[in-house]
């Protein structure tokens, strides 16, 4: 790759954005991995359930970090301490499976 193919390419990382699914799978997409989510699931975590739980978190997240009222797909959302705790455990979950995950499916 030339000088001027890797500044072209680095420039299109410029916004990644939040680390919401869409992101994670556009960031994969670059990598040839079509959906890197694709069969990650454990028990009671859904690859369907996984991607809802991170927008969901990321909607909240945007709605606080710009100070608007706490809406989710439009809606009041109220948070409460049972459900940030579960989403702490989703996020050390996919913590602890995803890099696994992921590498299988560039490999």
């Amino acid at each position: 790759m030339t000088a001027a193919e890797v500044k072209s390419y680095s420039a299109t990382w410029n916004r990644w954005g939040n680390p919401s699914d869409q992101n994670i799978v556009a960031l994969f997409l670059r990598l040839g991995v079509t959906d890197v989510f694709d069969g990650l699931s454990w028990q009671g975590q859904s690859t369907a359930a996984l991607k809802k739980n991170l927008d969901i978190v990321n909607q909240v997240r945007n709605r606080i970090a710009h100070g608007q009222a706490i809406q989710v797909d439009g809606n009041p959302y109220a948070l409460r301490l049972s459900g940030i705790t579960r989403w702490r455990n989703i996020a050390e979950q996919f913590g602890n499976r995803f890099e696994a995950h992921a590498m299988a499916k560039i490999r």
